[in-house]
């Protein structure tokens, strides 16, 4: 990765992300949430910083944060490999309906 290519990567809009892993949301979902969208830079570790490099010899774990570029079009909220949090969201902003029982409460008296 060239400081050409990385520039041109947030020329584009791409937004630098940190990503807490777990067990659940390991390394392996995020590359299938993000594929080539995403370009990992650091793994912090208790409190170490490590980079990526080419040869691919790091391996983030549960518990690592991962700091990457992820380009924009994959932060689509609306987009083939938005996150299901980010459907229900762009839903909720579109005025859809959510689950049932997810209707807000008002306070007595106040019109709907």
């Amino acid at each position: 990765m060239t400081f050409e290519a990385l520039d041109d990567r947030f020329r584009r809009g791409g937004v630098l992300k940190a990503t807490q892993l777990t067990e659940e949301y390991d390394f392996a979902v995020f590359q299938s949430r993000y594929g080539d969208a995403a370009l990992p830079l650091f793994r912090l570790e208790d409190g170490s910083l490590e980079v990526f490099a080419a040869d691919g010899a790091l391996r983030p774990r549960p518990g690592d944060v991962l700091v990457s570029v992820i380009d924009a079009a994959a932060l689509d909220e609306t987009g083939p490999r938005a996150s299901p949090a980010g459907r229900r969201r762009a839903a909720k902003a579109e005025g859809e309906p959510g689950p049932p029982g997810a209707e807000p409460k008002r306070a007595p008296g106040c019109d709907p």
